[in-house]
């Protein structure tokens, strides 16, 4: 089953994250646990992992992207799942990578 991750919010303060870099693109193969990117607010750096075995299906914005916390930002699944249901919402660019 397909499994969209949001951003997480790292602080009371914290209201929106830059996508730092992707440690794993789309099509790659993920063990729970794993981490998948790197975000970053303005006192530190957080890796988010996959929360589930599959597959990186697709992730919704570039790096450089500044992203709205609770925001899907990427999905985990088995190969060929439909990621449509689980749209990027909020005012980061969105940047679908799907194969």
């Amino acid at each position: 089953m397909a499994t969209p991750v949001e951003v997480p919010k790292l602080g009371n303060s914290v209201e929106e994250c830059i996508i730092g870099r992707w440690l794993k693109g789309v099509g790659d193969t993920v063990a729970a646990g794993d981490p998948i990117v790197e975000i970053e607010t303005d006192k530190t750096t957080f890796e988010v992992t996959a929360p589930v075995a599959g597959k990186l299906l697709a992730t919704f914005f570039d790096e450089g992207a500044i992203v709205p916390v609770f925001t899907n930002f990427f999905v985990v699944g088995e190969a060929g799942e439909n990621v449509d249901a689980f749209p990027a919402e909020g005012r980061g660019r969105r940047w679908p990578q799907r194969r």
